[in-house]
């Protein structure tokens, strides 16, 4: 036959076959191997083999490419890294050494805790010891509540072809499980960053996502084990990690709980339970589990690990846990009785409530901001002043003078809240990190007989006459005295932002608001008509004095937001 020139495909690989054929040719197969490929010459097919030539044989296929070389002819081990976060009983984790050489044996030579006293290793065989082919170690790392308070270093594992070393994190808690007294005090304080204009108006920056939580707290104790107990702890250990039960938020277990249970029946709303955080099941200071939480349910709480103990029903506390830290200063009295009173304030380091914690929507709105026109509640008097910025001019020697770029003063004072239930307390402190501190502004009114109406309201008119009491020469709609807020004798509120202030006469002011009233309202429905300020918290904080659960007095200072 002549010559011939084309293309011909062999076991799925194309091959050019050029004039005069290619005879014994080689060809690599998808994985990288010799594949021989025998052509027949072109002049003739009796030349062709009569049995194909097998494939090559790849059971001892060496891979030096593709997935294969990220796993074999290396030790791996896992986990990377060992993160305990807050450890508050015996923890254990597994650790696994693997060889993965395919033809080698490997020994592992020792395997060193770097990261101080109080963790051990359970199941780990006898060193050095050899790793077989395809085989592996596994054994416990077993860290206790006993040792350094931190923990940071390492496990070093060395083996014949290579070294390594696991990071272990942690920090060790300390419970602190005495009840304090009635009382307790709560702050909660922001960071924010205000930026003041020549004229008074800000700009204000948050800086911190969550508040530092504060917790003072009174506890007595009389002479005996406890107190001596107690007396040697905060004396060796002041400087630790402390677990502290949230004793605002305890409700009484419901029904019993066996020891190794791994759930508490539980009504989780308006508590502060947070999914892989802690809680407490407490009997008393010495009879407690405290225990990571695994999953927040309606009405249980999943756990990470069982319990230790069993709990009976309405004998036993179950509430929130934190961790937290002491200052540098303990203050105790002791009495004539031998009795002990320790005042202790401590600093909260997981306070992180998440991004969506912040919430309004139970409280009403004005001109599209918060409006807190519930009670003012105070004990005795409610603080009020008046605050400007004031520039004075004086040599010292002869004759001084003031001015000031503000349009107004702002208002000081304080708004108080009474938390009578576990919900108002709940949607109080969601709506204090809704405010974030001092950056978001509200309104709050004085409460005042601020304005006296000399006419009743009438229906499609936006006027709103009153005494005259200097409101167009003095404040003359500038914020924070822009609005107003007018209680009628049926309970309802009305809210209207001023756009305009006449004097009529002596007598009388006119005041002219940003939209109609809605029906007639007379002289004689108008209970009183106060001034509504646009404020914003003072000093980034809130304080949260709890006497019971479902019981507690919530206070912040507040000023003008102009």
């Amino acid at each position: 036959m002549a010559d011939y020139v084309g293309n011909t495909s062999i076991g799925g690989i194309e091959l050019s076959a050029l004039a005069g054929g290619v005879n014994g040719a080689a060809v690599a197969d998808e994985f990288g191997a010799v594949l021989p490929v025998n052509i027949p010459d072109a002049g003739s097919f009796e030349d062709a083999p009569s049995e194909p030539t097998p494939f090559t044989d790849h059971s001892t296929f060496e891979f030096d490419s593709g997935p294969g070389q990220f796993w074999f002819e290396l030790i791996h081990y896992t986990p990377e890294a060992i993160e305990l976060g807050n450890i508050l009983t015996t923890v254990t984790q597994e650790v696994e050494i693997y060889n993965s050489y395919r033809r080698e044996s490997q020994t592992l030579t020792s395997v060193t805790n770097n990261a101080g006293g109080g963790i051990t290793f359970d199941g780990l065989p006898s060193l050095p010891t050899e790793l077989g082919t395809q085989t592996g170690v596994v054994f416990d790392v077993v860290i206790s509540v006993d040792g350094p308070p931190t923990i940071l270093g390492n496990i070093n594992v060395v083996t014949d072809p290579a070294s390594f070393a696991i990071p272990i994190s942690g920090s060790r808690v300390v419970m602190f499980a005495w009840e304090p007294e009635i009382g307790i005090v709560e702050t909660l304080e922001w960071k924010t960053d205000i930026l003041t204009a020549t004229d008074g108006t800000e700009q204000r920056i948050a800086w911190r996502k969550n508040p530092r939580q504060n917790i003072e707290m009174t506890v007595r104790i009389p002479d005996g084990d406890e107190q001596r107990l107690m007396a040697s702890l905060l004396k060796g250990w002041h400087q630790r990690v402390f677990g502290v039960p949230i004793w605002w938020e305890a409700q009484v277990l419901q029904a019993d709980v066996a020891s190794g249970a791994t759930s508490v029946s539980i009504d989780t709303d308006y508590a502060d339970y947070r999914e892989d955080g802690l809680m407490i099941i407490w009997k008393d200071p010495m009879t407690f589990d405290a225990v990571q939480i695994d999953t927040v349910n309606a009405n249980s709480l999943d756990l990470t690990s069982p319990l230790s103990s069993s709990y009976t029903a309405g004998e036993t506390l179950v509430m929130p846990l934190r961790v937290a830290q002491l200052g540098q200063d303990i203050p105790i009295q002791r009495y004539l009785n031998a009795l002990r009173e320790v005042r202790l304030n401590w600093l909260v380091r997981d306070n992180d409530v998440g991004d969506s914690f912040g919430d309004t929507t139970p409280f009403s709105t004005h001109n599209s901001k918060v409006m807190l026109d519930g009670s003012n509640v105070a004990d005795g008097l409610v603080p009020d002043g008046l605050f400007r910025k004031i520039y004075t001019h004086d040599s010292e020697v002869g004759p001084f003078s003031q001015f000031s770029d503000w349009n107004s003063s702002v208002p000081v004072t304080q708004k108080g809240f009474y938390g009578g239930s576990r919900q108002a307390i709940w949607e109080t402190r969601r709506l204090v990190h809704a405010l974030r501190g001092s950056q978001v502004s509200f309104y709050l009114p004085t409460f005042s007989f601020d304005l006296i109406p000399t006419e009743g309201l009438a229906t499609s008119s936006t006027d709103l006459r009153i005494e005259n009491i200097g409101y167009t020469d003095y404040i003359d709609g500038v914020e924070p005295f822009k609005s107003v807020w007018i209680e009628l004798d049926d309970g309802t509120i009305l809210t209207r932002q001023i756009t305009d202030a006449q004097v009529v006469d002596s007598q009388t002011e006119v005041l002219t608001v940003d939209s109609q009233w809605t029906a007639d309202v007379a002289l004689d429905e108008i209970v009183r008509i106060s001034l509504l300020q646009l404020v914003r918290i003072a000093d980034d904080t809130v304080q949260f004095v709890h006497r019971y659960p479902g019981d507690a007095q919530i206070t912040m200072n507040v000023r003008g937001a102009p």
